[in-house]
């Protein structure tokens, strides 16, 4: 009798457990490739089809994260046979505004359907990985999330793997910018190679120290002066005032001996004028002419 009763209460707790799993799993999951004959550097689609019990739905992958469900995603293992080409593409879902969560989102009802691009690069093409996503009944305002793994084979590959290089970037030397002299080199408008040269030229011999012109002494130069001065009293000019300057000293107002003390003075004053500054004046002068005929 004991026995039976246990029996019969294992028997009831497996069935409620069997039927309490098919609550659970209300989605059922297929895959398969889009072709099963491909090349290496071909690009497939990998289909994932789901069958979805009545009364409820499974939110697809195209709305908001943060409204509150969880969007389905499929999340392939890497490997270097193949690549991920764009992101999981949902086809043809419903838009619905979902009054559990209070929000518009995207469902599936009975069927839907993913789909994932790959490029195959390998003849060893090794494909798996898991699903993941939510599915909810508003008879219940019941809400369960899924999951499962899945492996993709029966696909015949030809052709050679292409070999990806990868090119390392050189570092480029940036170009050293040219030095350029802004120095301004002075070139003397001098006749090169015996060539003319119109207009006026520069003695280089200024700029080294050295003169070609005024070689004269400086006391021939005085003896000039003085001649100069003995000469300017015959001038027209200076001529009609000879008398005066003799009244100046022989008038009837004063002595004998100050007009002879007066006419002292005048002439060495005279003499020290045309002995001290006329010389100087004209050695002045003469280096300006000289200067002037070497630019000349």
């Amino acid at each position: 009798m004991i026995n039976r009763f246990f029996k019969t209460f294992f028997l009831l707790l497996l069935i409620s457990a069997s039927t309490y799993a098919q609550i659970l799993t209300p989605t059922k999951w297929t895959w398969q490739p889009s072709k099963t004959a491909v090349k290496v550097g071909e690009e497939i689609d990998l289909i994932f089809k789901v069958s979805i019990d009545h009364d409820w739905y499974m939110y697809a992958n195209e709305f908001d994260p943060e409204c509150g469900p969880m969007l389905t995603t499929v999340t392939l293992t890497p490997d270097p046979s193949f690549a991920v080409v764009g992101t999981l593409k949902a086809i043809n879902p419903k838009s619905k505004h979902d009054e559990i969560f209070d929000c518009d989102v995207k469902i599936f009802e009975k069927t839907g359907e993913f789909r994932q691009k790959i490029k195959v690069l390998s003849g060893n093409l090794k494909l798996s990985g898991i699903y993941e996503g939510q599915v909810c009944t508003e008879l219940e305002g019941k809400c369960i999330p899924f999951d499962g793994e899945f492996t993709i084979a029966g696909i015949s590959i030809s052709g050679e793997a292409k070999k990806t290089e990868i090119k390392k970037e050189e570092p480029k030397s940036e170009p050293t910018p040219e030095v350029t002299d802004t120095t301004e080199k002075f070139e003397s408008p001098v006749k090169k190679n015996n060539a003319e040269i119109n207009g006026p030229t520069l003695d280089e011999s200024i700029l080294e120290g050295e003169s070609s012109f005024g070689n004269d002494s400086f006391w021939s130069l005085l003896v000039l002066a003085f001649i100069a001065g003995l000469t300017s009293l015959i001038t027209p000019c200076v001529f009609p005032m000879i008398p005066m300057t003799v009244t100046f000293f022989l008038k009837d107002t004063q002595t004998k001996r100050e007009g002879v003390k007066k006419a002292i003075i005048f002439g060495f004053k005279r003499n020290g004028h045309q002995l001290g500054a006329e010389p100087v004046h004209i050695y002045c002068l003469h280096h300006f002419r000289s200067f002037v005929f070497r630019i000349v």
